[in-house]
């Protein structure tokens, strides 16, 4: 091994150490952030699953703390990062003000997003995901020393991200937008106006990946500000970026398209729901005279509420996309156009 390899080495080792002390670091804030959620959204979670909580909250940061000896607990602590976040928002969840859980209606969470006690769950995931993009870094290195993949594209770290770490930062921007939107709905006396955006787990889950796609769209800007284009002095490690960044466009399209075909499920479940109350609102119509009709065809109408949020959302990062890719391409056009002519 020359010096130079030795050299790149050692700096490899120490990064890949400092990663895994900011991997704890990161999991030790969340793991705070998720108690304090806890105490505050769910003050009677108690007995042996609050003693389990606990355990989970505690290994992410020890087991991400152990990596610099033992690099094998790197999926273990990943696992328990993310469980504990994802698992510590449905208790939150699970312990809103409702009399029968299965009966939820949007007032019992747009009450709590209009406040502060969601944002805790928004720091708990921010910093989680942070932690699970750092442990996906430290094993690129880690695969980097042990030969098993090239070391350029393993140190590029704004490449390398977990899925779990996009999932946790698509819901904190759910939570961030919808606790600030009805923040301020709530200030201007609007809150009602508003409950329809959570009055469905279709209507959040297309909110949750309509953010997911915001994630990906700030990523690649991001990619965008710090990449070379594909000519020039490192023109290998420019061609694997861009080879990175062609998944991650790919997986960007996807959620894209996703979005209105969720919207369309919605729309066609609330149909569905609306319809198969019809008779039964017909019947109680025809003997009370009350307005069970009225409510059904009410029904109908908002069931097309989650085929508009898809589409708006589709629109609005079709756009986003097209603008990315625009500047991409006029950079690389004009690459091409102030490179040298080769000599003849």
């Amino acid at each position: 091994m020359t010096p130079a390899d030795a050299t790149t080495d050692r700096s490899t080792r120490e990064a890949a150490r400092l990663l895994a002390f900011r991997a704890a670091l990161f999991a030790l804030i969340a793991a705070i952030a998720e108690g304090l959620a806890l105490v505050l959204l769910a003050p009677d979670f108690a007995g042996a699953p609050r003693l389990a909580m606990a355990a989970l909250l505690a290994a992410g940061p020890l087991l991400a703390a152990s990596l610099s000896f033992a690099a094998m607990l790197r999926p273990l602590a990943f696992a328990c990062i993310f469980l504990a976040a994802v698992v510590s928002g449905a208790v939150v969840v699970s312990f809103l003000p409702t009399a029968d859980p299965a009966g939820m209606t949007p007032r019992d969470l747009s009450t709590p997003l209009a406040g502060f006690a969601f944002w805790p769950l928004i720091v708990c995931c921010l910093a989680a995901g942070r932690a699970l993009d750092d442990l996906a870094l430290r094993s690129a290195l880690g695969a980097s020393l042990r030969g098993t993949r090239p070391t350029a594209a393993a140190v590029d770290g704004a490449s390398v991200r977990s899925a779990g770490a996009l999932a946790l930062h698509s819901l904190a921007a759910a939570l961030g937008l919808l606790s600030s939107l009805f923040f301020v709905a709530t200030v201007l006396h609007r809150q009602a106006s508003l409950e329809w955006l959570v009055s469905t787990p279709v209507h959040v889950a297309i909110i949750v990946l309509f953010c997911a796609t915001c994630v990906l769209l700030y990523q690649s800007w991001l990619d965008h500000l710090r990449s070379a284009p594909p000519t020039g002095p490192d023109a290998a490690g420019n061609a694997a970026a861009a080879l990175r960044a062609a998944a991650q466009r790919r997986l960007l399209r996807t959620l894209i398209g996703l979005l209105p075909v969720l919207g369309f499920l919605g729309t066609v479940v609330g149909i569905m729901q609306a319809l198969a109350n019809l008779p039964v609102a017909l019947a109680v119509q025809a003997a009370t005279q009350d307005a069970g009709l009225a409510e059904s065809l009410r029904g109908i109408a908002t069931a097309f509420e989650t085929t508009l949020l898809g589409l708006m959302g589709s629109i609005a990062a079709t756009l986003a996309l097209a603008a990315v890719e625009r500047a991409e391409a006029i950079r690389d056009a004009d690459a091409t156009h102030r490179a040298p002519e080769p000599e003849r």
